[in-house]
């Protein structure tokens, strides 16, 4: 999985598609929580977001942004996350 994250991410930063980064960093942050590293994967949640802030693909951000509530929700950030 992470060979193919990686060339997502750099065809992304090649083509200048944002989706592309948006979609590997939301593929990243998934990849991190199954190998335990939540805090990391709450990061590369939030620069997916950073990415569908240049898209109008609100059903991809929603997608991110649920991941994003959960791994706040992992990290006992409830508050946080009910923001999220």
């Amino acid at each position: 999985a992470a060979e193919i994250i990686d060339v997502l991410e750099r065809n992304g930063h090649r083509v200048d598609r944002s989706w592309m980064l948006a979609t590997a960093q939301r593929c990243q942050a998934m990849w991190l929580a199954a190998r335990g590293d939540v805090a990391a994967a709450e990061v590369a949640a939030q620069s997916a977001l950073t990415h569908h802030d240049r898209l109008p693909m609100p059903f991809e951000r929603a997608r991110t942004l649920l991941l994003l509530g959960q791994l706040q929700r992992r990290r006992r950030l409830k508050d946080v996350a009910a923001a999220t």
